[in-house]
């Protein structure tokens, strides 16, 4: 009847079956505008780009819905609903859409609250035919969501407060005290460590009690946190610990035994780290990036096959003692020994990210060197480059502007993502300028995981500007993201293609910053990555579309 009616995502594209987005309309019904608002007339009325008729436009209603697979479409709520946290953006009309297909859930809505810190939570309010089953709930969500959309406390009510209008009223919800938020199987802490452990927790959490089988990610915890976890911990208890352990050890219960272990010390800050040891297959070898940990691989650890085993890299100077490497090529050395060590007989397969994958590509060309066999090299969204002091002026101009260039479709396609790397880069300069006022004391004369993390990473962006890279004999696959956050001459093949025999691309999802932080990305990385390394030599052809 002269209507059209559009899901889009946040690219502006076309949303398929059962993926959530804003409800857009078009055709003859759309209407002029506001009335003497052209502000808000020029945000929600747009172009029809899906009309071939010149002139048509679009109406942005700011409603969250998603197609079903009969034709009708399921109304989730109002985009208004939109909060961030940990820099992803969540719409929570979905989480409660999910929330009500449980058996068990009569009624539910979720908000999100500041605790501690301005650490920012998820908290569920639940409205059961029965008794609510916190675990239940819980786990049915996972299930269908990622880890980040499920909410980290819950509070189960008899009803939810309501307007004069029937709608639910979030201002009138009750505020929640730890005392009424839901726990399962709560342990008083019982040992010295457990208890100081436990106060640290409820401190950062804004939490009256924590028990010792809580989860730390499931209570809303996440990589930032564990820093400050972890450092809190080392001041109160008076001795060096490696922020992987929180990792490894996610219970009060878990962590405390494993800081009271005899072979806590060969866990620590080892610059080997065993991410998943398990599986009969041959290990994949990951290098940090530059921020110096491996923390960020334990989330895809989770995703990939159990048969595979993964070990992860990262430098000395983490414990705060060590002298840090002060060449690429050292680096990549000091690995080779640590890996081979542990599994002398190869074949290799080794993995880096952005830094970590030029000393990937180091220590696959000392490795064949040795006559050692490299079986896979890896580079995740990492780009050659030329030797500044052999670029021309052109060469110059050119990449100032091919550098807006990205830096403008970068804004455009991923806005968060543009935004955070420009927040974490402003930082940088406000805090290089604080400390050369001295407002702001040196990174070296603290000792905290943060500041010692900061000095470590300075170090590997020194010695990366030192290295110049030499040819590799032998294949490379290279994993390019969807939207290119940085400039590169050769968008093809990221200018490897004269440095190795043969580039194989790889491509995901996401941007540069966000391949191992978001759940879907993380699930399609470790797919990816294990065709790579189950696949034979020659067989390329064997794993399409996913490897061109």
């Amino acid at each position: 009847d002269n209507t059209s009616v559009y899901i889009l995502g946040p690219d502006g594209g076309l949303n398929p079956i059962g993926i959530p987005g804003e409800l857009c309309i078009g055709g003859k019904g759309v209407g002029r505008g506001y009335f003497n608002r052209p502000e808000l007339t020029s945000h929600k009325f747009l172009p029809d780009p899906f009309s071939h008729v010149h002139g048509d436009r679009m109406y942005r209603t700011g409603d969250l819905a998603k197609w079903l697979p009969d034709g009708n479409i399921e109304y989730l709520g109002r985009m208004d609903d939109q909060v961030k946290i940990r820099g992803y953006r969540i719409e929570l009309g979905e989480i409660e859409s999910v929330l009500l297909l449980h058996p068990n859930v009569k009624q539910a809505v979720v908000i999100a609250k500041n605790y501690g810190l301005g650490d920012k939570r998820l908290v569920g309010y639940i409205v059961c035919n029965g008794k609510f089953d916190k675990k239940s709930v819980d786990s049915f969500l996972r299930s269908k969501l990622p880890e980040y959309m499920v909410p980290a406390l819950w509070l189960d009510l008899e009803k939810l407060p309501l307007t004069f209008s029937g709608k639910i009223d979030k201002k009138a919800l009750p505020d929640v005290d730890s005392r009424d938020v839901v726990t399962s199987n709560y342990t008083e802490p019982r040992t010295e460590l457990e208890k100081k452990v436990a106060f640290i927790w409820k401190r950062i959490f804004a939490l009256d009690r924590v028990g010792i089988h809580d989860d730390f990610f499931a209570i809303g915890g996440h990589s930032l946190l564990a820093v400050k976890v972890m450092s809190a911990l080392e001041k109160e208890i008076g001795s060096k610990l490696a922020i992987n352990l929180i990792f490894k050890y996610p219970t009060i219960f878990d962590l405390a035994k494993a800081i009271e272990s005899p072979y806590q010390n060969q866990v620590g800050w080892d610059s080997l780290v065993p991410i998943k040891p398990s599986g009969s297959k041959p290990p994949l070898y990951i290098v940090h990036g530059v921020g110096s940990t491996v923390s960020i691989y334990f989330q895809l650890a989770k995703n990939i096959e159990d048969d595979q085993p993964i070990y992860g890299f990262q430098p000395k100077g983490l414990d705060g003692i060590e002298v840090p490497n002060q060449s690429v090529e050292e680096m990549a050395a000091f690995y080779i020994s640590l890996m081979i060590r542990q599994y002398p007989s190869g074949p290799y397969c080794i993995a880096g990210y952005s830094f970590g994958g030029f000393v990937a590509f180091e220590m696959a060309r000392q490795l064949k060197a040795m006559g050692k066999e490299v079986s896979k090299l890896i580079l995740f969204d990492t780009s050659a480059y030329e030797d500044p002091a052999k670029l021309t002026l052109l060469k110059k101009i050119k990449l100032q502007l091919g550098k807006r260039l990205v830096n403008l479709g970068f804004a455009f396609k991923e806005p968060q993502g543009f935004y955070e790397q420009k927040s974490r880069s402003f930082q940088r300069k406000r805090d290089y300028i604080l400390i050369k006022l001295k407002l702001k004391p040196k990174p070296e004369t603290q000792k905290d995981h943060e500041s010692i993390i900061k000095v470590v990473a300075k170090n590997n962006v020194k010695i990366l500007q030192k290295y110049i890279l030499n040819h590799y004999d032998g294949d490379l696959h290279l994993f390019k993201v969807k939207n290119r956050s940085f400039y590169v001459e050769d968008t093809e093949y990221y200018g490897w293609a004269p440095l190795v025999n043969k580039v194989h691309n790889v491509h995901v999802s996401g941007h540069h910053d966000n391949i191992f932080k978001k759940p879907g990305i993380i699930k399609e990385m470790a797919e990816k990555i294990q065709i790579v390394l189950d696949e034979k030599h020659g067989s390329q052809t064997q794993i399409k579309p996913s490897i061109d």
